[in-house]
């Protein structure tokens, strides 16, 4: 009896340990695959430059800049180069190889036609890969373009002048060369005046532009041609913009109402100080009612005029909102109605 039972605990005993052993070979079968599932996920390519900026200094717009850049894979798995671009279309870009091995390099060369361009630069550089961080990575050129004729500034603008005064803006034509003059500067309207003023140095030139009141309120666009003795850049461009401003600014300029809108609207009107620093609206007036019509002065000095639970008819086509002000050019402000289907 006592033997029976010793060989009945012999056998429990080892299919107890058979029964351990196979849980932990589990166990250490799933750790493993876990393992391995965690590491393919970890794999990932890493671009990187150690100098992603290439400072090119002072170049002529004619020249052609060259640089080489060195990209790195710092990843684990292989980067892969998809496409190379920059955004202003004045480079060309090559690549040795567009496959990088962990931990390997590769030289991006790049080449910039500045060509048009002036003054401070910043020119990026896009390469597109496979890493999921930084699926698009950015080189950059930067310095200074000039020409051999250049303009100071190379643009003007008259911004938000009143309609009744004269503002003046220095121009100075800077040529690379020296003895370079000025043979005469033709403005292309008769609300721009240019006049051609002393030599500074052997190669630069002043010159000055002056608006030509009274000014329409508004804005337009014109340019001034310079005459030089540059033997290839004998005329220079210069484009300029003007904005004038009356006593006051006006926003909309227009209420816009759609015609299929099926219920009352809500508008705002905005007038503020222009060239007049301090005003008053005295009263709004329309084809709305009173109770329709909020006029509210605010701590700026602008006027907010809410107009409230309009209705939207035919009829409002071509109606105004006229606006009374204390002032002398701009007394009577008419804000016309548009309806829009």
């Amino acid at each position: 009896m006592h033997g029976t039972l010793h060989h009945a605990r012999l056998i429990s005993r080892a299919a107890l340990t058979l029964a351990v052993a196979g849980c932990v070979a589990g166990l250490t079968l799933r750790s493993q695959t876990a393992q391995a599932q965690g590491t393919d996920r970890a794999r990932k390519p890493e671009i990187t430059c150690d100098a992603p900026t290439h400072d090119f200094g002072r170049a002529e717009d004619r020249d052609t800049i060259k640089h080489e850049f060195t990209i790195q894979n710092a990843g684990n798995a292989a980067l892969e180069v998809k496409r190379i671009s920059s955004g202003c279309g004045c480079s060309v870009s090559r690549i040795k190889s567009n496959t990088i091995r962990p931990g390997g390099k590769t030289k991006v060369t790049v080449e910039l036609s500045p060509l048009g361009r002036r003054g401070i630069q910043q020119i990026p550089i896009r390469i597109e890969s496979n890493d999921p961080v930084n699926p698009i990575y950015q080189l950059w050129f930067k310095g200074t373009v000039f020409g051999q004729v250049d303009l100071e500034p190379s643009f003007v603008n008259f911004r938000n002048i009143p309609s009744d005064q004269t503002v003046r803006q220095p121009v100075v034509l800077i040529s690379q060369a020296k003895g370079i003059k000025i043979t005469k500067a033709v403005s292309h309207s008769p609300k721009v005046k240019i006049t051609v003023g002393d030599r500074i140095d052997s190669k630069r030139q002043q010159l000055m532009l002056e608006t030509v009141p009274p000014l329409q309120i508004g804005h337009f666009a014109t340019s001034v041609t310079i005459h030089t003795t540059h033997p290839e850049l004998s005329e220079v461009e210069l484009p300029i913009s003007v904005t004038v401003m009356g006593e006051v600014r006006l926003l909309p300029k227009e209420l816009t109402f759609p015609l299929s809108a099926g219920k009352p609207l809500n508008r705002v009107i905005f007038v503020r100080p222009g060239s007049a620093a301090e005003f008053s609206v005295e009263s709004v007036s329309g084809p709305f009612t009173e109770e329709q019509t909020t006029l509210i002065k605010q701590s700026s000095g602008a006027y907010r005029i809410d107009l409230r639970g309009i209705r939207v008819t035919p009829e409002l086509a071509g109606q105004v909102v006229h606006i009374v002000t204390d002032l002398e050019k701009m007394k009577d402000i008419r804000v016309p109605i548009k309806i829009v289907p």
